[in-house]
C-alpha cells in the first residue's frame, strides 16, 4: 500500500510496496535520488513519464483506477516486476480531494505464465499451419472455431460457417451423427468426407474426429483431415484397368491364366 498527497508526492509505504518498487522509503518520498536505471513502463513495454502514471491520472480526474498494469525495472535486482494497481482518491469532509491509497499486487507470475503460453500458441501455430492436413476445431452444432489453413482473409470467412455448409447434402447427416457419437460418447470416430474450402475445388478427406475436453466434459471435437484425392484417383484407376481386362477376358477366344508369385 501506498499513499500520495494531492500532489502525488508520497507520504507512507509498507514494506511489501517497497519491495515490489525496488526503492526505498527515502527513494520513494524523493529525498534520495533513485537508481538511474530504475523505469516504470506500461504493458506495451513503453517507458512511463511520473505524469502518466496512474496515481497521477486519478489524482487529475478525481476518480478511481482499477486493474492499471505497470512494469517496474528493478536494477539493484536485474528483475522486471509486473504490479496490479487500484488507486482510490482521497477526500476530506468537505469533498475535497486529499491524496490517494494506492494497493499494489504482484503479478509477475501470471504475466510470465501468460507470456509463456503465447509463446507456446505462436510454436503450435507455426507447426499446424505446415502440416498438410487440415485441422480444424469445431462445437456441436459443427462451427468452426479453429482452421489451420488457407490465407486469414479466406480462414475468417470459413469461420463464419459451419462444417455442414463445406459438405454436399448427402454426407450432412453422417457427420450428424459422428459429432453426436464424439459428444455423447466421448470416442474417437472416422470418416471421409468431401470438404469444398473457400476458393478451393471440392476433395476427398479422411478424417478423425476426437473428443476435446474441459474440466472432464467433451466440449468440442478436433478434426484432422487427409485429402486422400490421390488414393482416390489411384482406386479409380484400378477399378478401370480390372474392368478393361474383365472385359478382355470375356471377349478373347484365349485362354488366360494368372499366376501367383510360386507359378
Amino acid at each position: 500500500i501506498v499513499e500520495y498527497d494531492s500532489q502525488g508526492a508520497v507520504l507512507h509505504a509498507n514494506p511489501t510496496a517497497m519491495a515490489l518498487l525496488g526503492l526505498s522509503f527515502e527513494e520513494l518520498t524523493g529525498s534520495a535520488p533513485r537508481p538511474a536505471a530504475w523505469r516504470c513502463i506500461d504493458e506495451a513495454g513503453l517507458e512511463l513519464p511520473e505524469f502518466a502514471q496512474p496515481v497521477h491520472r486519478a489524482l487529475a480526474e478525481g476518480k478511481e483506477v482499477r486493474g492499471a498494469v505497470l512494469g517496474v525495472w528493478k536494477p539493484r535486482e536485474r528483475d522486471l516486476t509486473w504490479i496490479l494497481l487500484h488507486i482510490t482518491p482521497a477526500r476530506d469532509q468537505d469533498g475535497r480531494l486529499t491524496g490517494a491509497l494506492a494497493h499494489l499486487a504482484d503479478i509477475t507470475t501470471l504475466r510470465r505464465a501468460e507470456q509463456a503460453l503465447r509463446e507456446t500458441e505462436e510454436r503450435w501455430m507455426e507447426v499446424v499451419t505446415r502440416v498438410p492436413d487440415l485441422i480444424l476445431l469445431c462445437d456441436r452444432e459443427g462451427r468452426i472455431l479453429f482452421l489451420n489453413r488457407l490465407e486469414s482473409e479466406l480462414r475468417r470467412d470459413l469461420l463464419k460457417q459451419t462444417l455442414y455448409e463445406l459438405l454436399p447434402p448427402r454426407e450432412r447427416a453422417p457427420l450428424r451423427a459422428t459429432l453426436d457419437r464424439v459428444f455423447e460418447r466421448g470416442l474417437s470416430s472416422e470418416l471421409e468426407l468431401t470438404l469444398g474450402l473457400s476458393g478451393e475445388p471440392a476433395h476427398p478427406y479422411a478424417a478423425r474426429f476426437s473428443p476435446v475436453r474441459r474440466e472432464g466434459v467433451v466440449g468440442g471435437v478436433l478434426v484432422i483431415a487427409s485429402d486422400i484425392s490421390a488414393r482416390r484417383e489411384a482406386e479409380a484407376a484400378r477399378r478401370e484397368v480390372e474392368a478393361q481386362f474383365s472385359e478382355f477376358i470375356r471377349h478373347s477366344s484365349a485362354v488366360a491364366f494368372i499366376k501367383d508369385g510360386e507359378g
